[in-house]
């Protein structure tokens, strides 16, 4: 959070098309604390959800390393499918 608000206000500022103090104001003006502590549960979750996920693949890998880099891709395409669920399910939920 606290890097895309920064690279946000950078990038604002370098190129001049929005002012710094247009950019506080915009985030002062709709801040919802809400989206903080939703933030945190996206967070927790995911991060559940992709060590799992790898920590599964990674375990029952079986042979050489052809089928260790064939389990670390399905871990990252099976953690990419489920993390894109389980965001459309939290939003919907909360």
């Amino acid at each position: 959070i606290i890097l895309g608000i920064g690279g946000g206000w950078i990038v604002g500022d370098m190129t001049g098309e929005v002012p710094s103090n247009q950019f506080t104001y915009g985030l002062q003006f709709m801040f919802q604390p809400f989206y903080i502590v939703y933030t945190n549960i996206q967070m927790f979750i995911f991060g559940i959800l992709i060590t799992s996920i790898s920590s599964y693949y990674g375990y029952y890998a079986k042979g050489g390393s052809l089928q260790v880099g064939q389990a670390s891709t399905q871990a990252v395409v099976k953690s990419s499918i489920v993390v894109l669920l389980f965001n459309l399910l939290l939003t919907s939920l909360l």
